[in-house]
Formats: structure tokens, sequence, C-alpha cells
């Protein structure tokens, strides 16, 4: 598994220093989060964002990860 750092280039995630790490949790954590709250948005709020419900249920399950 890599992150990308605030360079661009792509360096494994035991090679972060604590504050890059705390970064990289931090948008994971983020990205899980507005993963879930995709699958509570309605049609009408899904269309004003641009996605059907079918691109939201698989954004919802892709690994925080990615």
């Amino acid at each position: 598994m890599a992150w990308t750092s605030r360079v661009g280039k792509s360096i494994p995630v035991w090679g972060l220093s604590f504050r890059d790490l705390t970064a990289c949790i931090c948008l994971w954590q983020q990205r899980a989060r507005s993963r879930r709250e995709l699958l509570w948005l309605d049609e009408r709020q899904l269309q004003d964002i641009g996605i059907d419900r079918q691109a939201a249920v698989e954004e919802a399950h892709k690994p925080f990860w990615r």
C-alpha cells in the first residue's frame, strides 16, 4: 500500500513521517465517512451532485484506501 506525498511521488505507508501518517489516516476516515453518507442521499440529492443510485452504491462499497 502506498501514499502519494505532497510532492506527488508514491511512498510506502511505513515510510511516512508522523504528520504524513496522521494526514493519511484522516483522509481515509474522511473517505469512509463520505462514502457511507452517499447511501443516505435521496434520488434528488444524488441528481444534484450528478450521480445515479448505482454509482453511489459502487462508490460507497470501495475500500477507504482507494
